[in-house]
């Protein structure tokens, strides 16, 4: 996979650090997603520094540090991104993201062990999940082929791009 930030700074050897206000909100923070769905959540009053560099992606925070390859990486979300998810669903609502990915999709809002499909646009089933106690599942797509998907929750359908 090519690194979209060595094209952006011409393949030369660079750290950024990211410096973040020093007023924050408690409630927002900074979730790295990693490739295989998992995250770090780190509440932004307690990050310091972020460093991008030429082999990946370092938080640094209270606690200490986590850093992650950037072919570990799915994305980072900062902020009112996160919270943003937060805000728009209410009761009931079910969120499906993201819907362009090479990876996974997460879905929020969905009862305890609810049923997730994943189908492909000729009705074969490609992948499927069950919520966890929390109302949250993780399609993984990562061997289906690229194209587009049809993942089911609930009474609830969203197309999904597999690149």
């Amino acid at each position: 996979m090519k690194n979209p930030l060595k094209s952006l700074i011409g393949g030369a050897v660079m750290a950024i650090a990211v410096a973040l206000p020093a007023v924050l909100h408690a409630e927002q923070s900074v979730v790295v997603v990693a490739a295989d769905g998992t995250e770090t959540v780190v509440t932004l009053a307690d990050v310091q520094r972020i460093d991008i560099g030429a082999e990946g992606l370092t938080l640094h925070h209270a606690a200490g540090e986590s850093s992650v390859a950037f072919a570990d990486l799915d994305r980072v979300l900062i902020g009112a991104e996160r919270a943003a998810v937060k805000d728009i669903m209410t009761g009931g609502d079910i969120a499906f993201w993201p819907t362009t990915t090479s990876t996974t999709v997460n879905v929020t809002g969905l009862a305890p062990g609810a049923h997730v499909t994943a189908h492909s646009l000729a009705g074969a089933l490609v992948a499927a999940a069950d919520a966890d106690t929390d109302g949250n599942a993780v399609i993984d797509l990562t061997g289906a082929a690229g194209g587009v998907y049809i993942v089911s929750a609930a009474d609830r359908s969203v197309k999904i791009i597999k690149n």
